[in-house]
């Protein structure tokens, strides 16, 4: 049994049948790419002062409410992976870093805006690094 499996498995391969996503390298390269980019975008805006806001009150807000939350859903990280999966969790964790920007830059005008941010991006920190690894 184990020796049609395994028999199948490299014919498989060899006829090019399995896509291109299911291999390691690719794998590594998307992951690598979605934790490169989205906290990169949040240590870009973190480093121009402020979160990138004109007032410190409010990035004070936004990063307390981002470690609260990131705290409290990196601890169930774990639980979330087991029911999900890894995909959901990475894509829509990445995501929410795009929705902290947006959220911080209109922060100026709507200041609840920041606490709305921050508690996204610590809500889809927390999943992305736990299905991250």
């Amino acid at each position: 049994m184990a020796i049609e499996l395994e028999g199948m498995a490299d014919h498989q391969m060899e006829a090019g049948t399995l896509p291109r996503r299911h291999g390691a390298i690719t794998q590594v390269l998307i992951v690598g790419l979605l934790a490169f980019a989205g906290p990169g975008l949040f240590n870009a805006l973190n480093g121009l002062g402020n979160a990138g806001s004109s007032d410190a009150t409010i990035a004070a807000l936004a990063n307390a409410c981002l470690y609260c939350t990131f705290a409290i859903f990196g601890y169930f990280g774990g639980a979330f992976f087991n029911l999900f999966g890894p995909v959901p969790l990475l894509s829509c964790g990445g995501l929410t870093y795009a929705v902290y920007a947006i959220c911080i830059y209109f922060s100026v005008q709507v200041r609840v805006l920041a606490i709305v941010g921050g508690v996204v991006l610590g809500m889809g920190a927390g999943l992305f690094w736990a299905a991250q690894g």
